[in-house]
């Protein structure tokens, strides 16, 4: 026989707690299910095409779940297309990146996924057109610029983000099989190392931060640069930088067999880590290679030699990005480098605005609250001032007029402009 509680008091108490775990649940699922801002509308003329496909070095080669072989280049695509007729959206994120950003990066998972403005497969515009190479920040995805990508799209831009395998959060092989991050991997485990002591960390990257802001002139500044390239996590990043910069060459190489792209106009574009690898290209760029844009990638130099970026650059920097109370903001540590450059250089520093405040992780709203990897910044703010910033420069870069302002001036935006 089942006994019952005769205790009217407990079991309104009982009563209560539930009542009050159904609230809490209900205001989860709330907060959830906003987390997520949908992406804006491309504001160009032309549809846009989303293809995904893959690019195979066989000169070098790659270790995938203790198989080696020819490495494999992942290839995500956006482009203006004549038509989108019958054809599906591609999400610009879906549960398994939503699984592993959860789990690499600490992002909550709220199992969110999103149409886009890009469909698969759609037949592209002919021509051949301005070519954006685009290499994501580290331990992240492809698809992490999504509303940058489909915006350059809209307006006759061939977009290639670069998936690189084992590195990026989610790549495909040959045959299409998903290759996930790799948490064993030796870059991996000295990055995991370096952020034990969190505290030490912020200290050190912070203080050459201030060091290369406060530079006298460039080879104060190629010293603090050659610093930051000597600690953690950038001199366990050096091999894969390295890695990155071929696989952006192959891509390169490459243009020329594909009808849509112009192989004689091409940009590189990073974030972070991706920032540091298009800088590198920039500084010794191989043939069609006419510009660079860095989101808020660090100036780090590695080698005994600084060398001049030999392309002109457009650079969006962050001026909130606090880490334990310590200021590891880009704002200002591009400047002594840049003043004797012979290149033209546009630095835009927007008030508010934290490390992945210039990718779309800014529109998972709840990461403003838990996290300092946004700042206070509006995110449509900085999606309307980033694209019309890239559309101005790669404008301009086929105007040769790249010493002109790329944005209309405001109170919450810093330019300069150096070189010649």
């Amino acid at each position: 026989m089942i006994k019952t509680n005769s205790n009217p008091r407990r079991r309104i108490f009982v009563i209560g707690i539930g009542v009050v775990f159904a609230i809490l649940a209900g205001v989860l699922a709330l907060i959830l299910s906003n987390a997520v801002i949908e992406i804006p509308k491309p504001t160009g003329p032309h549809a846009v095409g989303f293809r995904s496909t893959t690019l195979t070095d066989p000169t070098r080669s790659m270790t995938v779940r203790g198989q080696t072989r020819p490495r494999v280049i992942t290839l995500d695509t956006w482009y203006p297309a004549s038509s989108t007729a019958g054809l599906a959206a591609e999400p610009y994120q879906d549960k398994l990146l939503a699984q592993l950003l959860s789990k690499y990066q600490g992002i909550p998972d709220t199992g969110a996924s999103g149409s886009s403005y890009a469909f698969v497969d759609a037949p592209a515009l002919p021509g051949k057109h301005h070519v954006v190479i685009f290499n994501h920040g580290y331990g992240s995805f492809t698809k992490q610029n999504f509303s940058n990508m489909q915006e350059l799209a809209s307006q006759g831009y061939l977009v290639i983000a670069i998936g690189h395998p084992t590195e990026s959060l989610v790549a495909k092989d040959a045959n299409g099989e998903v290759i996930e991050f790799n948490p064993d991997s030796q870059h991996y485990v000295e990055y995991k190392r370096s952020q034990e002591n969190i505290k030490a960390y912020a200290e050190t990257i912070s203080v050459i931060l201030a060091r290369q802001r406060t530079a006298g002139d460039a080879a104060a500044h190629q010293r603090a640069s050659q610093d930051l390239a000597a600690v953690q996590p950038f001199v366990g990043l050096k091999a894969m930088v390295n890695t990155w910069r071929l696989d952006t060459h192959v891509v390169i190489a490459a243009l020329s067999n594909m009808p849509e792209a112009d192989p004689a106009r091409v940009t590189l574009m990073g974030h972070s880590l991706g920032g540091v690898v298009s800088l590198d290209i920039a500084k010794d760029p191989p043939s069609g290679v006419i510009g660079v844009i860095n989101l808020d990638g660090p100036w780090v130099t590695y080698g005994e030699y600084a060398r001049p970026l030999r392309v002109p650059l457009l650079a969006l920097l962050s001026t909130d990005n606090k880490l334990e109370g310590r200021d590891i903001g880009m704002h200002g540590t591009f400047d002594a480098a840049l003043k004797s450059s012979t290149q033209p250089a546009q630095v835009i520093e927007i008030a508010g605005a934290a490390h992945n405040n210039f990718t779309d992780l800014s529109y998972i709203q709840l990461l403003k609250y838990i996290t300092p990897i946004l700042g206070s910044v509006d995110v449509h703010d900085v999606t309307r001032w980033q694209n019309a910033a890239t559309l101005t420069f790669l404008k301009n870069l086929e105007r040769n007029t790249t010493g002109q302002p790329v944005l209309a001036p405001d109170a919450r935006i810093q330019q300069r402009i150096f070189g010649h």
